[in-house]
């Protein structure tokens, strides 16, 4: 079994994204990173503590603009930093 997070690009969009975590780990806190002033992406970070010892890891999940062009690369880059800032 899994436990979900669901994360909505955007406002105005019908589509975002799913971070799926096995149930050997708990979700200890989510956050949802607006991008709207980055292409209207979303991401989302997950805390997350393993049961089975304690370790913690921060997952995170992004949708990152497709490259449509030379011009998307340094797009993605900006939703990158954002994303780790």
């Amino acid at each position: 079994g899994v436990q979900r997070g669901y994360g909505r690009r955007g406002r105005r969009r019908p589509d975002g994204l799913l971070t799926a975590v096995s149930r050997a780990w708990n979700v200890v806190g989510e956050v949802e990173v607006d991008f709207a002033d980055v292409g209207d992406r979303c991401a989302q970070l997950l805390h997350v503590r393993r049961r089975v010892d304690g370790r913690e890891v921060l997952l995170l999940n992004t949708h990152l603009l497709f490259p449509h062009n030379t011009a998307s690369h340094r797009i993605q880059v900006r939703e990158v930093h954002k994303a780790l800032a």
